[in-house]
């Protein structure tokens, strides 16, 4: 083999590793967050759903909470850092609600650039492995179809 079909060879191989590694990382990425928001990230609580409850589990402000407990806040202290973390929660509900699609394309280009360099059996098996990821977070807590935007309150949570 020629030094330029080598050196080619190398590129290529880089950058499918290099695809791979961005794919891999955001997959990660997206699932950490996933799992920090809890299954009803998505939409505002239920009617009546208690303060901080499943959106990744109790706040930590609230009464009984690890940092209730540990800086022995007052009632007045917890009433108040509630609506602070609501106020904010609902900002950064909304942010995302703006950049998921943009985080959408990105995945979605990053996909498509990796599928390009796979072969015919190698995509196939890539499909399926996404299938069976897309699963088992199903499984875990629900997910909306691909592409779907914010489920109504209530709603299981969408995925990859």
């Amino acid at each position: 083999m020629t030094d330029d079909g080598s050196r080619t060879r190398r590129m290529r191989l880089l950058a499918i590793a290099s695809l791979l590694l961005t794919f891999l990382t955001g997959a990660l990425v997206g699932t950490a967050v996933e799992r920090a928001r809890g299954a009803r990230a998505w939409g505002p609580p239920p009617p009546g759903a208690e303060p901080g409850r499943g959106r990744g589990g109790p706040d930590i402000f609230e009464a009984g909470g690890p940092l209730d407990d540990r800086l022995r806040l007052t009632p007045q202290q917890r009433d108040t850092i509630q609506r602070i973390v609501q106020r904010d929660r609902r900002k950064a509900d909304s942010l995302f609600r703006e950049m998921r699609p943009r985080l959408r394309a990105r995945f979605d280009s990053t996909r498509t650039a990796v599928e390009a360099v796979l072969t015919p059996q190698q995509r196939e098996e890539f499909r399926r492995f996404r299938e069976e990821h897309r699963e088992r977070r199903r499984r875990r807590g629900g997910e909306r179809a691909p592409g779907a935007g914010p489920a109504p309150a209530g709603a299981e949570r969408g995925g990859v």
